[in-house]
């Protein structure tokens, strides 16, 4: 039973990663470019400051940029939960004596689904972050991100 349940973990672990490598992996590149990343918003600390001050937003920009931010979060953190309730009900399947392979491909694509739904919103804060900006700020943007478009 123990070598069963090993191989069963390890199968868990296997399909686990193939699905969120990709959405991981923007993820992380998310999280290089601007600072940013997945960490809940009370670790990132001052941050945002530093970059308030290199693009020289307004008052107003900085609200409404926080303001959207904060919409994002809050929105992030119910397909956060949503994609640790399927990793769970993965894992549960996982456990049993024959797991359903129908079940476990569902829960995948649902998974996937999810990811693809966080960085979407991820996206649409970035385009409408770029949209408030002036030309001069966008400029700067460039330059500081050199490797973005």
């Amino acid at each position: 039973m123990g070598f069963k349940n090993s191989l069963l973990s390890l199968l868990v672990i296997g399909i686990l990663a193939g699905t969120m490598v990709p959405a991981q992996a923007l993820s992380n590149e998310g999280a290089r470019k601007w600072g940013w990343g997945n960490r809940p918003r009370q670790e990132q600390g001052p941050r945002p400051e530093g970059f308030f001050r290199k693009l020289d937003l307004t008052a107003e920009q900085k609200t409404k940029m926080l303001e959207q931010r904060q919409a994002m979060d809050k929105e992030d953190l119910a397909l956060r939960h949503k994609d640790e309730t399927l990793r769970l009900k993965m894992e549960e399947e996982m456990k049993k004596d024959n797991p359903d392979r129908k079940t476990l491909e569902n829960i995948i694509k649902e998974l996937g689904q999810n990811r693809q739904q966080m960085e979407l919103k991820r996206l649409d804060f970035m385009l409408k972050f770029r949209e408030m900006l002036t030309p001069e700020q966008k400029q700067k943007l460039k330059n500081t991100f050199p490797h973005r478009p």
